[in-house]
């Protein structure tokens, strides 16, 4: 989720600028683990919010990942007409 500016602090959206990314808060689920939610900085995009992913534990700016996905879909549909 794309973050407004207003929401976020400006010292968070600093640390997520120059760290690449900074706590935001702990969602408790219903499974054992609790989820731990950051703000990140994309270049493209700006703040957004995710939590971390995978064994790295990896962010993904979810605008970046939809255009990235579309733009497979696309490339898959033209093979698919030759």
């Amino acid at each position: 989720m794309i973050v407004d500016k207003k929401i976020v602090s400006l010292r968070k959206r600093l640390v997520a600028r120059i760290c690449g990314s900074a706590f935001a808060f702990t969602k408790n689920t219903s499974e054992k683990d609790p989820l731990n939610y950051y703000i990140a900085h994309c270049q493209k995009h700006g703040c957004y919010l995710d939590h971390a992913r995978g064994y790295y534990g990896k962010l993904t700016c979810p605008e970046c990942l939809k255009e990235r996905t579309e733009r497979i879909l696309h490339e898959e549909n033209e093979g698919s007409n030759l």
